[in-house]
């Protein structure tokens, strides 16, 4: 808060801050912090921990991808040590990874005069103010710090970065009476000066990285969300002061509440823009990687050729191994998938009673991502599925579905009568038609092949067949 630090009157408060598109937040450890960054691009409720520190920072401040800490004073004479990193999102993996690797930037320190008041960033630099007499002013430059020109000097003025709606820029802030006084950097030397009516409050400060002007008061126990307009401001309902350490930040165009807990996990809620009320609180967890993706796609990609050239080897596909009696024709396709659609419904029954999950959750196969919670309904559906299919082939030669559609499993061989195939034949081709399942991609040779042989039927020499007086 205020200026992206955490206020001496406000001890409950976070060292937190935000550039609206990444977070950045110092969790107390011990006698120092843990450094989380949360970001958007993250998709959901993740975090990555990038770097411990002995002490808690005096202010973070953010710039984009950039992160400037400012640490307490130390040493004699005093001096604010100041760090930098930035971060990147590899494209490839969707995890966020952090410069300098390992370790952190040193910048030059800042004198202090322990009279710290905010720090901010105009998106190219750094921006200081201390208190003590006389007030003073500090720009980070690549080498040093460089003493700028304060546009006024006045008691209880605090140094803060401003959303103007089209850009962030450092700020001076104070409250006259009821009115909140601001004055804003547009350029070198020029600051233009706003009164804000009725903005300045008991226990105010200003909300990092928020889209729109944004101040959070503490009044009445609670917090509440004030937005400063040139004539009057906007106040929303009062929220209830968390029981941990908390901050507000801005994410987007909207407000996140985020609080840290003594075992230092980190937690955000949404703050409802109308009514100022914080949304249910979710656990930011480690960010996962993505490496195993793209490990598990060039595997199944390896199985599934293996198994074709298997089915290429075995019968060749484009030519059928032999003329069909007369009799006997082969399943057509609409009537195979309506077959197993009516297989599947058991195995489909029984992963939403036991995983409650949607009826939409059924369709992510295993062969497409390697996430094991996105693809436990699937693959449990097609594991029932298999296993009471195996029995009715194996012992009937048919199942419902095949059974409703007048089908059944035969052998075929080049020469010789159609016949019921052995059971052990049948058995293996149930359980390779699970692997299919699993694996929808290898279900395209049914499509191609003159018999409508699949993979499994390939592999096992049998055909689904029905006969022509069932045909209609």
């Amino acid at each position: 808060m205020l200026a992206c630090a955490a206020r001496a009157d406000a001890p409950r408060e976070l060292v937190a801050t935000s550039s609206g598109t990444h977070v950045w937040v110092a969790v107390p450890i011990g006698g120092g912090c843990k450094l989380v960054h949360h970001a958007s691009a993250m998709e959901g409720a993740f975090c990555r921990s990038v770097v411990q520190l002995e002490g808690i920072p005096q202010a973070l401040v953010a710039s984009g991808a950039t992160l400037t800490i400012l640490m307490p004073p130390a040493g004699q004479p005093a001096n604010h040590a100041v760090y930098a990193l930035s971060t990147e999102r590899n494209p490839a993996t969707g995890t966020f990874f952090y410069r300098p690797a390992g370790r952190l930037d040193v910048l030059a320190s800042v004198p202090s005069d322990g009279g710290f008041a905010g720090a901010a960033t105009d998106g190219s630099g750094v921006w200081l103010l201390q208190h003590d007499s006389p007030m003073s002013l500090w720009r980070l430059e690549p080498t040093d710090w460089a003493v700028e020109p304060l546009p006024i000097e006045r008691a209880g003025a605090i140094l803060a970065t401003w959303s103007d709606g089209a850009a962030q820029v450092p700020a001076l802030a104070s409250a006259d009476g009821g009115d909140l006084l601001l004055w804003q950097r547009r350029a070198a030397s020029d600051w233009q000066e706003t009164r804000w009516p009725g903005a300045a409050r008991e226990g105010w400060s200003v909300v990092a990285g928020s889209s729109r002007p944004t101040l959070v008061v503490r009044e009445n126990g609670g917090l509440r969300i004030v937005y400063p307009t040139p004539t009057g401001v906007r106040m929303l309902a009062t929220m209830a002061m968390p029981s941990e350490p908390w901050a507000i930040v801005g994410v987007g165009d909207g407000l996140r509440l985020i609080t840290a807990a003594a075992d230092g996990v980190v937690r955000v809620a949404p703050i409802d823009p109308l009514t100022g009320s914080a949304g249910e609180a979710a656990a930011l967890d480690p960010q996962p990687t993505t490496t195993s993706l793209w490990l598990h796609l060039p595997i199944i990609g390896a199985v599934t050729i293996a198994m074709l050239l298997a089915g290429f080897i075995v019968r060749p596909p484009m030519k059928a191994p032999r003329q069909l009696p007369p009799e006997w024709m082969p399943l057509p396709m609409a009537r195979r998938a309506l077959a197993l659609l009516i297989d599947v419904l058991p195995g489909a029954g029984v992963s939403l009673a036991v995983t409650e999950c949607r009826v939409g959750d059924l369709l992510v196969m295993p062969a497409w991502t390697p996430d094991i919670g996105q693809t436990a309904p699937a693959a449990l559906m097609i594991a029932v599925t298999t296993g009471w299919c195996l029995v009715f082939e194996t012992f009937l030669a048919t199942t419902p579905g095949k059974r409703l559609m007048g089908s059944r499993v035969l052998g075929i061989d080049a020469e010789g009568p159609l016949e019921s195939a052995g059971a052990a034949r049948r058995a293996i081709r149930a359980l390779l038609k699970g692997v299919v399942l699993f694996a929808p991609a290898l279900g395209f040779l049914a499509f191609v092949h003159p018999l409508q042989q699949g993979l499994p039927e390939t592999l096992t020499r049998t055909i689904l067949v029905r006969t022509r007086s069932q045909r209609g």
